[in-house]
């Protein structure tokens, strides 16, 4: 397989990091996920913790006015003082930038997919599935109670949503910005990491 940073946008509930870890562990390739936290908090001298959180915190103005896949956006931030939520994004930024350029690996979440939207060897891809779909799912797979998790489910959502549109001016869910998109109810978990490894096959 040639050399592919594959980027994983999911809702809630999807199974899109399962996934992700399925496609990492089949094609032999580092993943990244909460991994990027701790290598952000090295970076920038934040904490893990508010790394962590900073995309649930109330939106701020990401003044800085740079591409964050242009430059020595850490420096950037470092020298201008920038509010410590855009120093964490810009941190991650920094650190998706870096993984991308070493070797294949699929990345989840963070908006990586759009961090890297110029980078040759990037593969985009968003898992979806119905709400009612999801609300099963989350309830198996973290133990949840069902009655009001839709509320949470669409909550966590909007959260992911508004933090790209906030950083990226992009429409998380536009279909456009991504190299493929899958139901997951449509195809399961296992018909879901095969479709994605047949895509890589023909790219």
């Amino acid at each position: 397989m040639k050399k592919a940073i594959i980027t994983i946008g999911r809702e809630f509930g999807s199974g899109g990091r399962l996934i992700g870890k399925r496609l990492a562990e089949d094609l032999g390739i580092p993943f990244y996920d909460k991994e990027i936290i701790d290598l952000s908090a090295k970076k920038s001298g934040l904490s893990a913790d508010f790394i962590a959180s900073s995309d649930e915190r109330a939106p701020s103005a990401f003044s800085l006015g740079i591409s964050p896949t242009i430059g020595d956006t850490i420096g950037y931030f470092m020298q201008y003082d920038a509010p410590a939520s855009d120093r964490a994004y810009l941190a991650q930024t920094a650190v998706i930038n870096e993984l991308a350029e070493k070797e294949s690996c699929v990345i989840v979440g963070r908006g990586s997919g759009f961090i890297l939207r110029d980078h040759p060897d990037r593969v985009s891809l968003l898992f979806h599935a119905p709400l009612d779909d999801r609300i099963r799912r989350a309830a198996e797979e973290y133990g949840l109670d069902e009655p009001g998790l839709a509320d949470k489910i669409i909550k966590v959502d909007k959260t992911r949503s508004n933090f790209i549109k906030r950083y990226t001016g992009e429409n998380w869910m536009d279909a456009r910005s991504y190299d493929l998109c899958i139901n997951t109810s449509k195809l399961g978990i296992d018909g879901s990491v095969a479709a994605v490894k047949e895509y890589l096959a023909h790219r």
